[in-house]
């Protein structure tokens, strides 16, 4: 079988909201689906807690992609989003977890970790 996930990333309360109820819409009744989310847990939420390596691996992968963002974003090359600090992410993440329990999601995932 199959089970169709909708991926929040950094979404915001109301626009996951809004996302879960239109795929709710387009399914079945009682059909489950699930959500995932990205725990605010971990290296990538401090830089200042990389190590060497991982810092490096960071910046490769920044050059690497700097080009493909800019065209898909419309934004000059090397204009980076704004960083989040660890309580904005935490932040979005309470938030997320509100829109589940407000729509009924049954399944969820969790990426970078399992929350606190």
């Amino acid at each position: 079988g199959v089970v169709a996930f909708e991926g929040a990333g950094q979404l915001g309360k109301d626009v996951l909201v809004s996302r879960i109820r239109e795929t709710q819409a387009m399914l079945n009744a009682g059909a489950v689906f699930g959500v995932n989310l990205f725990v605010p847990s971990g290296f990538y939420t401090d830089p200042s807690s990389w190590t060497e390596p991982q810092a490096a691996a960071v910046e490769v992968a920044r050059e690497r992609y700097e080009g493909y963002l800019s065209e898909l974003s419309g934004e000059a090359a090397g204009t980076a989003a704004p960083s989040l600090s660890r309580e904005e992410h935490q932040a979005v993440f309470s938030g997320q977890v509100d829109a589940l329990l407000e729509t009924g999601v049954k399944l969820v995932s969790f990426h970078f970790g399992w929350p606190d």
